[in-house]
Parts: C-alpha cells; structure tokens; sequence
C-alpha cells in the first residue's frame, strides 16, 4: 500500500509539471524574453481593414500576435497605410494583392511604421504606392521601419520622392530587413533603393530584382523594349524631375550608413547620362557592406560604380561643449543671413533667391547635430554630409555674387555678411580638428593599412561585381568614387583644396578592401576604372579587376583605378584598357599636392593587362607616376 501511493505521487508530480510545461511554454524558437502574445487571426479583407483602423492607437498592437490565414485581395480599395505596429504579423506564406496606396501619407507602404520591438514575416504583397504630397519615406511593404522584417517579398510599383525603396523606405538605426524579395519598379529622386530607400540599421541577405530609376522624365527617351514596362506604368505621370538631378540610386540601397552584407541585385539601376551616385548594390555608401554582389547593368551621369556609387567617408569629430556652442551659434548664423539674402534678393527680383534658400534649408539637419549637451559632441555622419554642404555653399555663393554685387548695395552687405560667416564655421571646425591633433599625437598619420581589418564604417568589403557599368565621369566597376559628396552640386564633389588635415582625417575613413569586378567598365568622359573611377582619398586593399575599362573620349583609365590622390596596396589587375591619356594597368594617374602635402601611394600590386588604344602617357602600372609608386611589377603589356 505504501508502495502504491508512492507511486501515485509521483504520478501526481509528473502530471502537475507536465500541465505547468504545457501552460506556460513558449514557441520553440522564440527567445527568452519574447512576450506571450493575444492572437489575433485575419481570413478576410474585411478583418484586415478592421485590423489597419485598430492600429491607429499605437498600443493596440503591442504584444499582438497577428496571423494571416487566407490569400487576400485589395482591389478597388484606395488603401491607406496601416499607421504603426509593434506586435508580430506572421503572414505564414500567404499573399496580399491589389494594394493600392496614393494618399499623402508620409511614412507611406502597406505599414506606415513598423516600431521598435515589432516583426513582420512571411508575408508577400503585390501593388503600387504611389503617395500624394511631399512624397517622402515610401516604401512596398513599410514606410519607416524600426523592427524587423523577415522573408516577405513585393512586387509591384514604388514611385515617390525621397527615401523611396522597394520594400522599405526608411531603415532606421535599429531596423533589420533580411531574406526578403523586391520585384517590380522602384523611382524617386534622392535615396531611391530596389529593397531600401535609405538604410540606418542592417540589410542582410536580400535580392533586389526591380528595375531602379531606369525611366527618364524626357518623353523623347522610349524605354519601349523593357520586359517590365507594364509595371512602371503606372508611374509613368507621377510628376518626377529625374533630367540630372537623381541623386543616390542603389540595387540594393539609395543611402547607407548601417550594414548591407550578403545582398544581390539582378535588376537594371539607373539610365543614361542621368543620375548621380548610382551603385549596382548602394547609390552612396557611408557605412559597411560586405559579401554582396551585382549582376546588373548600372547606368547615371556621374560616380556611378558596379557596387557603390559614392564612397562617402565616415568622419567622426569629437567636439567640446565649447567647441560645439560655438558651431551651433555660426551655423544659426549662417542659416540666418542666407534667408536675409534670399529674401533681399526675391525682392530685387534675383534668380538667386530660390538657390539661397535651397542653400539655407541645407542648415537644419546640422543645427538640430550641433545641439549643446553636458557631454562631448560627436558629430559624424551628419558632419561628413556638412563638410560636403559646406564645401558645396562656398562654391555656389561664388557662382551667384557677380549677380548678389550687382543688383544693389543691399545685395552686395548681404553676400559679404554670409561669406564672414562662412569663414568663421571653417576656423572652428578647424580649430577644432587642430585640438584633436594636440590631444591625440599626428592625427595625420594615415592608419588605415594597419587597422584595415577592423574597420567597419566607410567601407567594401569581399563584394563582387559582374555587371556592366557605363556614366560620363567617374566610373568603377567597385566604386565610382572615393570622396566627400557634395550635395549642393552633383557636378563636383568637395574641392581638392581641402586643408591637409581635414584631407588626411577623411583619408582614414574610406576603404574598400578584397572585392573583385569582371564586368565592363565604361566611361564616355574622365576617371574609369576596374575598381574605382576617381580616388580622392582613402584606400584600396587586396582588390582584383579584370573584364574591360574604357573611356570613350576622355582620360584616366586604369586597370585598379582611373585617377588617385590616396592610397593602392596590393591589388591586381588582367584586363584590356583603352582611353586617351593617362592609361595604366593600376592607375591612370596618381597625384601630388605639394601645396597640402597630399600623394598618391601605389604598391605592391600586380598586373597584366592590354592597353589596346591611347594617345600619350600610356604605361604597364601608370600612365602618370605623381606620388610614391613602389614595389610594383608587371608580366606584359600591349600598345
């Protein structure tokens, strides 16, 4: 008997664990801290649109676990996005058609905002979002994304203005986007990605197969012959001023500063002789990317490369509290005096006073940067953007105070107030740079060949690109320039005048490292190369360029890189090249700046390549040796 009731409780003890299992379990692939989740199951349309007015209160949706359970259609439904969710949406394989979204809703997709903490996965979703009003952060599947997103797929049609991506307009800093399909068309025009407008967070192992900014606003281009014509025409009225002023176009990503690894693009970016920074993978990259690879053509004005466009270095700048009161109160200044201007100059009837106002509007992100903490500033990325703003004002102001002088004595007070101003905002910035200097020995010295392992910021890494690749100026099968964007003025980047030290400590902040290209490279101007068409600063390590780099009727044509002021190690090149001057199998040409200091190093590389036609300065490593040239060799050349 005592035996028997032994048994019973331990019976009774194996029932009451088993029954606390079963009650309190989690998913089996759920993580420690995954929250238990109130199902909420949609089969209808019906039920999905209930669902999108709920989440109107952005608490309902937290801690909600939302399934689809049917194929669902939206047709005839003029759709408004779902304004925020921060729960999971399983969509476990099935496909929401017809989507249709053209209100001005900003961010806009099928999801307005997907909040930290939230998921959305499985789900594949057909439509167009063609969004009223400023346009901004579009995306297929999610305007802003702030969670993560997982295995879905879009096709269909995105067509707004910036920040405009196939599945995501906006990733931000703790968004996630991996395995996912983007199938369709993609135009905006700035940061216009085939899965991400612009990406602040990761990007992982996602294929972009949409045609990207392939359509020119000139009705004489016919783009007739494309396969995909019928999805893009339902974007073909949306009132876009591509003719030149396209800016950061990407297969994968319009603009990054976060992590895109592991990603391919098949689908065509950019058109002919439009656009500026077009890239196979990114249109300008400020961040990391590694393992990813293009197979498509890639095509735009200038900077235009088979991974990235635009190599933007990453400059970090360490301000005081001091140091940053002061910039913050030059800029407000600044901003301050060029809408005086403006306003002088619309009331003299100036052309100029759009453009200063456009000058003025470039302020506020750097103002909202400079904001004065208790704490050391640091400024980066939107410094490295402002260096390249900064650089991009002194320029147009030069282009408009023949005109400011001209019109009236106003005008002329007016122009010299702002340009005061301007030199004020460099002494700090330099005065700054100069601290930074004393306090941490020769910032000067490059050491990026000596940490190139570590960095992750500013830089290509293990990418390959296979497709062709064709622009007017700067063009690389890699990259199409290494160089400080400036957003004023596509036509040119910041200056070659740059002081030695504001040069050097970009220099440390662009790599591009072990990437490969085989695709053929041309250019119909200057600056083409296998790797990189203009090099203005930082390094390239360990790279391989084969295939074909050519200019039609311009210089600079080499077997790594066309024109280089920084710095070549190690890399090798088999390829056939042809230009006018300046043709070489690693360089075209490398540079010395004896006035700043800056030169071009090149060494250690390799190459065996065919220089089929060129006019002077034609050679097996340079056409044009300006900097130190050391430890190179090559097997033969042809001329």
């Amino acid at each position: 008997m005592k035996n028997n009731g032994y048994r019973i409780g331990v019976l009774l003890l194996c029932l009451a664990l088993t029954a606390s299992l079963l009650l309190g379990a989690a998913p089996a692939d759920s993580g420690e801290d995954e929250p238990l989740y109130e199902t909420v199951v949609i089969s209808t349309t019906d039920e999905l649109l209930a669902f999108a007015k709920n989440c109107v209160l952005d608490a309902w949706s937290r801690d909600k676990q939302v399934l689809l359970n049917a194929d669902l259609s939206l047709a005839g439904i003029n759709f408004e996005p779902i304004p925020g969710f921060s729960g999971l949406f399983d969509g476990q394989g099935h496909t929401i058609s017809g989507l249709t979204v053209t209100a001005s809703a900003a961010p806009s997709g099928l999801f307005g905002q997907l909040l930290a903490g939230g998921t959305i996965r499985n789900l594949t979703l057909e439509g167009s979002i063609l969004p009223a009003g400023d346009g901004r952060t579009a995306g297929g599947l999610v305007g802003k994304n702030e969670g993560r997103i997982e295995n879905c797929r879009f096709t269909g049609t995105v067509a707004a203005r910036s920040c405009v991506g196939g599945l995501v307009g906006l990733n931000g800093e703790s968004g996630t986007v991996s395995g996912c399909v983007s199938m369709g068309g993609v135009t905006g025009s700035s940061m216009t990605g085939g899965v991400v407008g612009k990406n602040e967070g990761t990007v992982q192992n996602c294929e972009n197969q949409s045609f990207v900014n392939i359509e020119s606003a000139d009705p004489n281009l016919n783009l007739e012959g494309l396969s995909l014509r019928s999805l893009l025409s339902s974007a073909e009225d949306y009132s876009l001023s591509l003719i030149n002023v396209a800016t950061d176009t990407g297969g994968i990503a319009g603009y990054s500063a976060g992590t895109v690894s592991g990603c391919i693009n098949r689908g065509t970016v950019g058109y002919q002789h439009i656009g500026y920074n077009v890239g196979g993978v990114i249109g300008r990259n400020a961040g990391y990317a590694e393992n990813c690879r293009n197979e498509a053509e890639v095509q735009g004005r200038r900077d235009i490369g088979g991974i990235a466009g635009q190599m933007e270095p990453l400059v970090s700048l360490v301000l005081t509290e001091d140091a940053a009161q002061t910039l913050q109160g030059q800029l407000s200044s600044l901003s301050y005096l060029l809408g005086v201007a403006a306003e002088d100059a619309r009331a003299n009837a100036s052309a100029s006073a759009d453009q200063l106002s456009a000058i003025a509007g470039t302020l506020a992100p750097i103002l909202d940067a400079a904001y004065v903490s208790e704490e050391p500033i640091e400024i980066s990325r939107q410094l490295a953007e402002f260096m390249g703003a900064f650089y991009g004002i002194v320029g147009q102001l030069n282009d408009v105070s023949a005109t400011l002088h001209s019109g009236s004595e106003v005008l002329a007070d007016d122009m010299q107030r702002v340009i005061n101003q301007l030199g004020a905002v460099n002494n700090t910035l330099t005065g700054a740079m100069r601290e930074l200097n004393d306090a941490s020995g020769d910032v000067l010295t490059d050491t990026s060949e000596e940490n190139v392992d570590a960095v992750t910021d500013g830089k290509l890494y293990g990418c390959e690109n296979r497709g062709s690749v064709y622009g007017d100026i700067n063009v690389g099968g890699i990259a199409g320039c290494m160089g400080i964007e400036s957003s004023l003025d596509p036509e040119g980047d910041a200056p070659k005048t740059l002081t030695a030290m504001l040069h050097r400590e970009f220099e440390l902040k662009s790599i591009i490292q072990g990437c490969v290209n085989s695709g053929d490279i041309r250019s119909k101007k200057d600056c083409v190369g296998s790797i990189c068409g203009s090099m203005e600063l930082g390094l390239i390590f360990g790279c391989e360029g084969y295939g074909t780099a050519s200019s039609e009727s311009g210089n600079y044509v080499g077997g790594i890189v066309g024109e280089t002021a920084a710095v070549v190690r190690r890399c090798y090149s088999k390829c056939a090249l042809s230009g006018s001057s300046y043709v070489g199998g690693i360089a075209g040409a490398g540079s010395y700046n004896s006035s700043t200091g800056v030169k071009s190093t090149v060494a250690e590389c390799r190459a065996l390549v065919k220089i089929r036609d060129w006019r002077q300065y034609a050679g097996a490593i340079a056409g044009a040796e300006g900097g130190d040239f050391v430890d190179n060799y090559f097997v033969s050349d042809e001329f």
